[in-house]
């Protein structure tokens, strides 16, 4: 996941439509934090994504990255 590229609620949904019919188990993997990077994400951020896909019957893999 990158902030502000692939982490909105509008791309969970779509995540949502896609992985519905195969009934798939999605690996959420945030980019790793580094110095100054403009992609990382909150874990506000995060939490929101996953509600989403769960909220909607899809199951999460997610492991927090220190």
């Amino acid at each position: 996941m990158l902030n502000g590229v692939n982490d909105s609620a509008a791309q969970a949904k779509k995540l949502v439509r896609l992985y519905l019919k195969d009934c798939a188990k999605v690996n959420l993997i945030p980019l790793t934090p580094s110095q100054n990077s403009i992609y990382h994400l909150k874990k506000v951020t995060i939490a929101s994504f996953q509600d989403v896909l769960f909220d909607n019957g899809i199951k999460l893999l997610y492991e927090e990255r220190v």
